[in-house]
């Protein structure tokens, strides 16, 4: 990972700031339970998840995989996003839903 660290100076005069042996400690005992990196239209790579829990459904966008039939695509309401190819599908006739 990384950390960024911010100085700032709030005096008016321009002084130098120097840092010589810096030391930050991570001091926690978390564990990662699940990682997962998207390429821009959902489709997941370099994903990661620790044995024995629970599997995790919403992902990207916080949309539901589905996974029946081996297809893993997003459920987005009414429609279906196929992160392969970066397209929907599976438009539903609105009007036809409401009875008109």
């Amino acid at each position: 990972g990384y950390i960024y660290v911010y100085l700032s100076n709030e005096s008016t005069a321009q002084e130098s700031a120097f840092f010589d042996d810096l030391k930050i400690t991570h001091m926690s005992n978390l564990t990662i339970v699940q990682a997962d990196d998207y390429y821009p239209f959902g489709l997941s790579f370099n994903s990661y998840q620790r044995p024995g829990e629970t599997e995790q459904k919403y992902l990207y966008n916080g949309k539901e995989l589905q996974t029946d039939l081996d297809l893993k695509w997003y459920a987005y309401g009414f429609r279906m996003h196929d992160p392969a190819i970066g397209r929907f599908s599976s438009v539903v006739d609105l009007l036809h839903l409401s009875g008109r």
